[in-house]
């Protein structure tokens, strides 16, 4: 997900009462944008919880064999399962099976209200026999490239960014803004639900207020299309706001209620060192999470479970996080932890 720029006010040692004058002029842009999973993927069952995984081969893991299978999924009915396409498989025909085997309860019960015809995706599975594992990727919409495409005409009709409320700027406000959007045609204004922290309620008035004018005069369907558009406030020499770089160990020790969970995680197995880009969300929206790099299927519980973690931190340090982007860097590490009993 690409860093877009600031929403940017001057408030030096000159003062705020020049802000809004000095943020008039800046030649500011306004909003980081993301593609909102499909609503097949949204409806897709099992959920991701409980989809589990292609049960190994007995024999194929004693031989110590490994596998892989790339598949294309076709959903042409709300209650019928996938037709399922092999596009690539090496080892034994038993991972095929498997995968089959696995992917048959599938469905995609909201299809008829998802114009468009059949729903197809491809996923990606990698049996590796020395933790008995399999290992597979998210699910990937091919109408997802089509529908980038036509997010990226998505503009106001006068071009710019949100106002930075001059309140805010008297009141030395900063904050991030989010923006879900949804479009379902041309000319037409999108749904609207916008997000912020309770501190940010005079920036989310500016987005709301200016999001609800944007339009995809490009926009051909054949399903709406759902965003998140991240607006960032900063006031321009003050102290500095948001994330840095963590570690996964730093993350772990921010993270609400980490001793109370139960979690296993082995990034041996992941191909590491690797970055994550994880942009904080919680607790409106999962956390946004994506891999540096080439992907690894191996990291997806690890993806999974980042996209659900709050943090515990004070509330202005909340304030500063919220809607912000870190790089979090992952180490060889094993991680095995399990709820504290309370004394």
């Amino acid at each position: 997900m690409p860093a877009g720029p600031a929403i940017v006010a001057r408030a030096g040692r000159r003062g705020v009462a020049l802000a809004a004058a000095w943020a008039a002029a800046l030649p500011v842009a306004a909003q980081t944008v993301t593609l909102d999973p499909s609503a097949a993927l949204a409806c897709l069952t099992p959920p991701p919880a409980s989809r589990g995984e292609p049960v190994y081969p007995f024999d194929a893991w004693k031989r110590g064999e490994t596998g892989r299978v790339r598949v294309e999924l076709a959903f042409t009915a709300p209650d019928r399962p996938p037709s399922v396409k092999v596009l690539e498989s090496t080892g034994d025909d038993d991972f095929v099976r498997a995968v089959r085997e696995h992917l048959a309860p599938w469905r995609v019960p909201c299809l008829d209200a998802a114009p468009g015809g059949p729903v197809r995706l491809q996923l990606e599975y990698v049996f590796r026999p020395d933790d008995r594992r399999v290992y597979g990727t998210q699910p990937l919409d091919l109408q997802d490239e089509r529908r980038r495409l036509q997010l990226g005409c998505a503009r106001h009709p006068r071009g710019g960014q949100p106002d930075y409320p001059e309140s805010a700027l008297r009141a030395g406000l900063q904050g991030n803004v989010l923006a879900q959007m949804r479009f379902a045609a041309a000319g037409e204004p999108p749904q609207v639900t916008v997000y912020a922290r309770p501190g940010a309620r005079l920036l989310a008035e500016s987005v709301e207020r200016w999001v609800r004018e944007v339009r995809m005069p490009c926009f051909e369907g054949p399903a709406p299309i759902s965003s998140t558009w991240t607006f960032n406030f900063r006031l321009e020499g003050e102290a500095a706001f948001g994330f840095k770089p963590l570690s996964l160990q730093q993350w772990l020790a921010f993270t609400r209620g980490i001793q109370q969970q139960t979690l296993q995680i082995d990034t041996t197995t992941m191909a590491c060192p690797f970055d994550l880009k994880l942009y904080y969300r919680q607790p409106y929206l999962p956390n946004w999470v994506g891999e540096i790099g080439e992907r690894h299927p191996a990291r997806l519980p690890l993806v999974e479970w980042l996209a659900a973690q709050h943090l515990e931190l004070p509330a202005r340090s909340l304030d500063s996080v919220f809607g912000d982007g870190t790089t979090i860097n992952v180490p060889c590490i094993r991680i095995d932890l399990k709820p504290k009993e309370k004394t």
